[in-house]
Order: C-alpha cells, then structure tokens, then sequence
C-alpha cells in the first residue's frame, strides 16, 4: 500500500511539495501584478484637489465631472476650456493641487 502525504490549502490539495510552491508563486506573481498596476495608476488617492471644488457635490446626484489633468503635454487651458464650453458644459473650472 502506497502512502503519500496531502497538503491541503485554500485553493484545494497539494499531492506535493513542489506543487503548492508553483501555486505560491503564481499567486505572489498575480499579486505582484495587481499592486504594480495600483502603484503606476497613482491608485488608491483617497483624496483628489477636484473633490475641492463646491460643485462636485452634484456629482453623485444629477450631474457628472470631466477632470483633465495639466500633465498632458498637449494641455492648454483656455483651448481645453473652449472645447468643454463646446461640448455645453454647465460650468469649467480650473482646480489646482494647492
């Protein structure tokens, strides 16, 4: 009679070893993954300068914001205002990271 041993985990059973360090490095893999694009998305900013701004409170509500950030090399504000104004935006304002 064949004994071998289990090693059982969350994600089910391990006959080996060597397969649950495969399944530990997959999963650190996943991870790393997941925290890498938090980290390069700026993501989580639990507070932004546009929730600054008195009308923002609309927004949940009945009404919607466009943020576009000044790190764009093609940002021009009063041509990016003329667009939003084009687009019949009930208000543009210019929000600084002050």
């Amino acid at each position: 009679m064949e004994h071998r041993s289990h090693l059982y985990g969350v994600m089910g059973e391990f006959t080996t070893p060597e397969e649950l360090i495969e399944a530990a490095r997959n999963l650190g893999a996943s991870l790393s993954a997941v925290l890498g694009m938090l980290a390069l998305n700026g993501l989580p900013q639990p507070h932004h300068p546009v929730f600054n701004v008195h009308r923002f409170s609309h927004a949940s509500t009945d009404r919607f914001f466009i943020c576009i950030e000044a790190r764009d090399k093609k940002f021009h504000p009063p041509e990016t205002a003329r667009f939003l104004q084009g687009l019949k935006a009930h208000h543009v304002s210019e929000v600084s990271d002050d």
